[in-house]
């Protein structure tokens, strides 16, 4: 039997066009603690479980025709009037509980680096950073 730290993978070759024709066969020996099963078992039931019932939620979903209400459409109502509170002065609260004195300066220096981020995302239009999950299949 041979460890997985003694095999050497950079002599095994394998050919992807060819992989059905060619396939390396080896025989791989090991325990798998008979707890370790049992725990891959109880999350597969349970995934297997969240599946159906997230499934009947959307098929009950899809019967059911949404509102305008339902999708907050229609809930802020449009007004001419001035606003009742100042704007921003919320923050500026929170930012004298935070800094103190310096309040002022430390807005100052955030809203001047959130404009240049602004301004460069602007010109350049960056592209998303690719997401990948977690748990990659190769099928």
């Amino acid at each position: 039997m041979k460890l997985l730290s003694e095999i050497k993978w950079n002599d095994v070759k394998y050919n992807f066009k060819n992989s059905m024709k060619n396939e390396v066969k080896e025989e791989f020996e090991f325990e798998i603690d008979p707890e370790i099963i049992k725990f891959y078992e109880e999350s597969f039931k349970y995934k297997r479980e969240r599946r159906k019932e997230r499934k009947k939620k959307l098929s009950k979903s899809e019967l059911k025709p949404m509102t305008g209400e339902q999708l907050n459409l229609f809930t802020q109502e449009s007004s001419t009037n001035a606003p009742l509170e100042m704007v921003g002065k919320e923050r500026e609260e929170e930012l004298k509980l935070m800094y103190g004195n310096k309040a002022k300066e430390i807005q100052y220096l955030e809203t001047t680096l959130q404009m240049i981020h602004d301004k460069n995302y602007d010109i350049y239009l960056p592209k998303y950073w690719p997401s990948f999950p977690l748990r990659i299949k190769f099928n």
